[in-house]
């Protein structure tokens, strides 16, 4: 099968690890969910939470581009949210943010040499 990043995928469970869970997509396909991506909460033991052979539905995160190793998520996805609904929040807080400047923007010096600018930083001092 073809995956792509976004897909919902089911797949069972084929090995428990430490730092997360392998789960079999299908014969010759596996994928990996990090232990930080198989629940919304902490997760102390992963093996008390997850057991061979368990089934499980996830979302692909992220394909590995060289050697096509698969990560997985488990946390669940709002699905209230549309995309362009995402855009129109992330822009109206773009909008809000304060403009950071290196100089200060309310003197009009503009990009003068100190030469030019002698009097003026004689003045000032």
């Amino acid at each position: 099968m073809n995956y792509k990043i976004g897909m919902r995928v089911t797949g069972k469970v084929i090995g428990i690890q430490k730092y997360g869970i392998f789960v079999g997509l299908d014969d010759s396909q596996q994928a990996l969910a990090h232990i930080s991506e198989c629940s919304n909460s902490y997760i102390s033991d992963i093996n008390a939470a997850f057991q061979a052979g368990d089934k499980v539905e996830g979302t692909i995160i992220d394909i590995d581009e060289y050697t096509h190793n698969i990560s997985l998520s488990l946390r669940p996805i709002n699905t209230h949210l549309s995309i362009g609904k995402c855009k129109r929040q992330l822009d109206g807080v773009r909008k809000r943010e304060n403009k950071r400047f290196w100089t200060n923007h309310k003197r009009k010096i503009g990009f003068k040499t100190l030469a030019e600018q002698r009097e003026m930083v004689k003045r000032e001092s």
